[in-house]
Parts: structure tokens; sequence; C-alpha cells
């Protein structure tokens, strides 16, 4: 544009007004592309880690379940550190296996009252 050529304020107005709408437009389009790609990729590394996160939670239930029966063998009169990790193991990590079973007999000889639901 020319210094000498003026356009009335009026189509100035209605330049810039199609501009901001045209780069309003083309936002929103590389907005929802890209969150697009970012939901797909979330999916994708989700479907990823699910087996890994399965490993994760069996081996932490393993752990558990080894710790407990370790400390209900071997330092039986640790009440305190057998209920935590027992709590731990039934509740949180929802352990049942046969550990419920000398569980309940180490409470039974130590008169220990569990105040949470045992599994089955």
């Amino acid at each position: 544009m020319k210094p000498n050529d003026k356009k009335p304020m009026s189509e100035r107005i209605k330049s810039l007004a199609a501009l901001i709408s045209a780069l309003t437009v083309i936002c929103g389009a590389a907005t929802g592309c890209a969150s697009l790609v970012a939901n797909d990729l979330s999916k994708k590394i989700d479907e990823k880690l699910e087996p890994m996160n399965s490993k994760v939670t069996a081996i932490e239930m393993d752990t558990t379940r080894i710790q407990l029966l370790s400390l209900i063998r071997n330092d039986p009169d640790n009440v305190d550190s057998i209920m935590k990790i027992a709590r731990h193991y039934f509740v949180d990590l929802s352990g049942d296996w046969y550990a419920t079973a000398i569980f309940q007999e180490w409470c039974a000889e130590k008169g220990v009252h569990i105040d949470w639901e045992m599994p089955i």
C-alpha cells in the first residue's frame, strides 16, 4: 500500500475483522487437530502401559504377601508391623490367597482384632 493510497477507515476495519476471523478459524482448527493427536497418543500410551501396570501390581502383591508371612513366622510379636502390612495386603491390594488362613490363625493366637473385612 502506497502512502498516498488511503482506504476509508470502514474498509480497514472490515479487512482487520476478516483477518481476525481467519486467524480464529485457523487457530481453532489447529487446536482441534492437536487435541485429536494428543487423545490418540494418550490412548496408545495407556494401552502400552497396561500390561506393565498389571505386572507391577502382581509383584507388589507377591512382595507384600511374602513380607506378611515372613513377619508372622519370624517375628510374630511385631503386631504393629504385621497389622500394617496385612491391612495393605488385604484391603489395598485385595489379597486373599492362602495368606488369609495363616493371618487369621495368627490373629487368633495373639488375640488381635481386625477392623476390616477379610476376604473369603
